[in-house]
């Protein structure tokens, strides 16, 4: 009985290591031409949605839904930030310019993150998008419909509430103090009962 206890607990802890949703907005259909515009006939907005994070996580994937309007550059850049009163603050992530993401048509884009970085329990954060100021690009609403704090650059970084773009955010949770803590016996009692075995 014993065993079988340790070993919930253990397969417990081991499962809070998955990957997860982290934020998430989006829901089908996706709406083509419409959304915010990222750049648009030489203007770079560097437009940026506000999300919040419940626990702390490693960012693993950025997805986001995204259509090239005009324009010949397929490379687009997805940035997290640090919030920093209501706007975007200090860059702590960036995937720098991919290539080949963007097309004409609506489409949900994954990025996976190798290395990324740690967003913290009950953090405030920002992703921006942002491409070649020759091209016009729209971040795409969807079918979920969700609002909230959205922000361009242009001298600076402005904000109001309105409709976001569509966008996801995956990560691995990382455990609490308290789970480790709760975990940390069990070990422990694992490792003493082997122990023991081994002298019988």
């Amino acid at each position: 009985m014993k065993t079988i206890l340790l070993s919930s607990l253990l397969i417990s802890g081991a499962g809070l290591l998955h990957a997860d949703i982290i934020y998430s907005n989006l829901g089908a259909p996706f709406n083509p031409n419409s959304g915010l515009a990222v750049v648009a006939g030489g203007t770079d907005f560097s437009t940026a949605m506000q999300f919040q994070v419940t626990y702390s996580y490693v960012v693993q994937e950025i997805d986001f839904v995204a259509q090239l309007i005009s324009g010949s550059d397929t490379a687009i850049d997805a940035t997290i930030y640090a919030d920093n009163g209501g706007v975007p603050g200090t860059e702590i992530f960036t995937t720098g310019y991919v290539n080949n993401l963007l097309s004409g048509t609506a489409a949900e884009i994954e990025e996976p993150i190798a290395g990324g970085p740690t967003l913290v329990t009950g953090g405030t954060y920002w992703l921006s998008l942002d491409g070649d100021t020759s091209d016009t690009i729209r971040w795409n609403y969807n079918g979920a419909g969700a609002s909230g704090l959205a922000a361009s650059y242009t001298s600076g970084w402005t904000a109001s509430s309105r409709e976001l773009g569509a966008f996801e955010i995956d990560g691995t949770l990382i455990p609490e103090p308290a789970t480790f803590l709760l975990i940390a016996p069990a070990i422990g009692a694992l490792f003493l009962r082997r122990r023991m075995r081994r002298k019988n």
